[in-house]
């Protein structure tokens, strides 16, 4: 795609796709959420976009590979970003932007390893929940995001901690089962149980070096 961006008709079509947002704040929330995306979600996207043609077809699809290092960097921008944006810009709510544009800084943050940072914008994500403007489960992830920066349980169960030398995830420490529960609760969230306190979820990023 980048040979694309020095023809003749790149401007006028970069021009179109962003008239065709609300405003700039809108167009960048939703850059910044491919961005957020692009080695989580997107390789799957694009190899479910190729086929075999015939029996000697033979293409293959080759994501572009990076360091754990590397992509903690391009996070690490993306929250740089957000954060610049929000300073001129007003916390993004459903009613306005619509539900996937309006998770774009929560998809951001739940990568944020900034305490202070998650604080300031909290209350901020608290107050669009009780006016029915955001959802209460990236309130309450965030809080145990929060929680697990500060090396504290967590209150909710919803953030992992890798287990060494593998692929696979459990469940971040936290407080008691009833007491997450009663947390939940109060916030509507769905109750969790033992079996999934206690799954292990494995995932495996093929763009990895």
């Amino acid at each position: 795609l980048v040979p694309l961006h020095f023809q003749n008709q790149w401007e006028k079509f970069k021009e179109k796709i962003i008239k065709s947002y609300k405003n700039n704040f809108e167009f960048k929330l939703d850059s910044l959420k491919n961005e957020e995306s692009r080695y989580r979600s997107l390789e799957y996207h694009l190899e479910h976009l190729t086929s075999l043609v015939g029996e000697k077809d033979s293409f293959e699809f080759n994501f572009p590979m990076i360091t754990q290092n590397q992509w903690d960097s391009l996070d690490n921008q993306n929250i740089k970003c957000l954060n610049n944006l929000l300073q001129t810009n007003p916390f993004p709510s459903e009613k306005e932007y619509g539900e996937e544009i309006a998770a774009t800084p929560f998809s951001i943050l739940s990568h944020c390893k900034d305490a202070q940072l998650l604080q300031n914008y909290l209350p901020k994500i608290k107050e669009l929940c009780l006016k029915g403007e955001s959802q209460w489960i990236y309130y309450a992830t965030l809080m145990d995001k929060l929680q697990m920066i500060k090396n504290e349980p967590q209150e909710f169960g919803y953030q992992y901690e890798r287990i060494k030398d593998t692929n696979s995830y459990k469940k971040y420490k936290h407080i008691e089962l009833s007491e997450m529960n009663k947390n939940r609760e109060k916030y509507g969230l769905e109750i969790l149980n033992n079996k999934e306190l206690n799954e292990i979820k494995s995932f495996i990023f093929t763009h990895l070096k």
